[in-house]
C-alpha cells in the first residue's frame, strides 16, 4: 500500500472514525461486484426509485458497510417501511464520528453537512440537492462515501452508484416538499 492510500486510511479513520471495513478473517473486501450488480439494476428503474433500490440493496452489500447498515437495510426490507432511508441513516449516523451523532434525520442534507462534512469533500454535493434531500439521505450517502474509501474500493463506479443515490435523494426530496401545502402571503393577506 503506497504512502497515499495509507494517508487516506489513517485520515478516514481519525476523521470519520472506524467503519468496520474488512470482514473479519478477511485481507480484502471486493465491493466491486456489488457495485457492479446494483449499478446494473440502479440503471433500469427511473431516478426517483433509484434511492430506495440502493438503500434496500445495502442488505446483501459487501463487507466495507459497516454490519448495523446492512442489517437496517435487511430490516427496512422486509417490513416495507414507507421511509426507506430514515432507519438506515439512523445505523449510518451511529458509524460515523460524533459531529455526525447531532444530525436529525428529518434535517435537510444541508443541516446535516455543516455538521457532518461528506467523508470526499471533492465528491461535492450542490447546494441545492443538499437542501432538497433528508439528513437520513445524507447521512447515508456519508456513510457508504468514507466506507468505499477507508476499504479502498472507491472507484469510478462507486462514484456512480453514490451519485445516482445522491441525484434521486434530490429528487425525492423536492418532490416531497411540493406536496406540502404552501404558505402563500399574496393569497392569505387578500381580501374577499
Amino acid at each position: 500500500m503506497g504512502l497515499k492510500a495509507t494517508t487516506v486510511l489513517v485520515v478516514a479513520a481519525t476523521v470519520w472514525g472506524p467503519l468496520g471495513g474488512h470482514a473479519e478473517g478477511s485481507d480484502t473486501v471486493r465491493c466491486q461486484p456489488w457495485i457492479d450488480k446494483t449499478l446494473s439494476q440502479v440503471e433500469k428503474v427511473s431516478m426517483l426509485r433509484r434511492r430506495d433500490l440502493i438503500a434496500l440493496a445495502l442488505s446483501t452489500s459487501c463487507a466495507a458497510i459497516p454490519s448495523e447498515v446492512r442489517r437496517a437495510a435487511k430490516t427496512t426490507k422486509t417490513s416495507r417501511a414507507k421511509n426507506t432511508t430514515r432507519p438506515i441513516g439512523e445505523a449510518s449516523r451511529q458509524r460515523l464520528v460524533s459531529a455526525c451523532s447531532a444530525v436529525d434525520s428529518a434535517a435537510s442534507g444541508f443541516e446535516a453537512a455543516t455538521r457532518c462534512p461528506l467523508a470526499r469533500p471533492e465528491f461535492g454535493v450542490a447546494d441545492q440537492a443538499l437542501r432538497d434531500m433528508t439528513g437520513a439521505d445524507y447521512l447515508v450517502l456519508n456513510v457508504l462515501l468514507a466506507s468505499l474509501v477507508a476499504a479502498d474500493e472507491y472507484t469510478a463506479n462507486a462514484e456512480l452508484l453514490l451519485r445516482n443515490f445522491a441525484l434521486s435523494a434530490a429528487l425525492n426530496g423536492e418532490r416531497e416538499r411540493e406536496k406540502r401545502p404552501r404558505n402563500n402571503k399574496s393569497e392569505t393577506g387578500k381580501k374577499r
